[in-house]
């Protein structure tokens, strides 16, 4: 196994304020305040050394009244093991979550293709309290209680090093109705060189979303696409011009690498 540091043994969490006036308190899990810094208008605030659990509440200085603001993990293991995390609300949070990226094995003849495989790793955390979640992929189903203020890590399946398309993918939930999780995700979570981070999103926000999704592609970069349903069918317009460029057919669990058909592609 890949015993390097987990992504997560620095973070610090940066805070941004829409409008003057704006208290923004860090507190532990169990409410008791740890920070407190008053901000103006899109003034930032970085609260160094966050640990699981605690949480980042504002308001208005002078009415009390809630305040909005824009809240990132910057997180580390070591050198320049770098992700950044844009967090979602705590009200937009769910109870079921769907996984495109896996885990990668290195091709033949790439310079770091005598180091562990990429391992893209899933962390939990239970929002309401102790929680029971499932984490689910194609072959295999692993259920486990969570105590309250505890976290835990699951490894996506793994893709050959030329895979575009596979039953690769997976869904985190939470079994007890009304308990909502945290879910992020750390791409070679244990190693500096292929890393990548990112907040799954609940699929009750995938619905409210819809169908369509703007992606601001990086073409060096696959994009992973998996689906709720089986026989969901897939359209990818790179051009903008309403007239699908590839189409792919996907059942459940199975995940899709798109790539831009030819350089000078900026989004789709």
């Amino acid at each position: 196994p890949d015993t390097g540091p987990l992504p997560f043994a620095l973070a610090d969490l940066n805070v941004t304020a829409e409008n003057n006036n704006t208290s923004v308190v860090l507190t532990t899990n169990a409410d008791v305040m740890v920070s407190q810094t008053l901000l103006s208008r899109f003034q930032n605030w970085c609260f160094t050394d966050v640990q699981s659990g605690y949480k980042v509440k504002a308001y208005n200085a002078s009415t009390g009244q809630p305040a909005r603001i824009q809240a990132g993990l910057l997180s580390s293991s070591t050198g320049s093991c770098t992700r950044y995390y844009t967090l979602v609300p705590t009200q937009f949070l769910g109870e079921d979550c769907l996984l495109p990226q896996p885990s990668f094995i290195y091709r033949a003849g790439e310079p770091d293709a005598s180091n562990p495989p990429v391992r893209t790793a899933v962390y939990v955390y239970p929002i309401d309290g102790a929680t029971t979640v499932s984490f689910e992929t194609a072959s295999v189903v692993t259920t486990e209680s969570l105590a309250a203020n505890t976290v835990a890590r699951y490894v996506m399946p793994f893709v050959g090093p030329y895979a575009v398309q596979a039953f690769a993918a997976a869904r985190v939930r939470s079994l007890d109705p009304g308990k909502r999780i945290e879910v992020l995700v750390a791409g070679h979570d244990q190693r500096d060189n292929l890393d990548c981070g990112w907040n799954a999103i609940p699929t009750s926000i995938l619905d409210t979303l819809g169908s369509n999704v703007y992606v601001p592609l990086a073409p060096s970069n696959p994009l992973f696409i998996t689906p709720e349903n089986d026989n969901t069918t897939v359209y990818i317009d790179f051009d903008h011009d309403n007239i699908p460029d590839q189409t792919y057919t996907l059942d459940r669990f199975e995940t899709r690498l798109v790539y831009p058909p030819a350089p000078g592609y900026a989004a789709t």
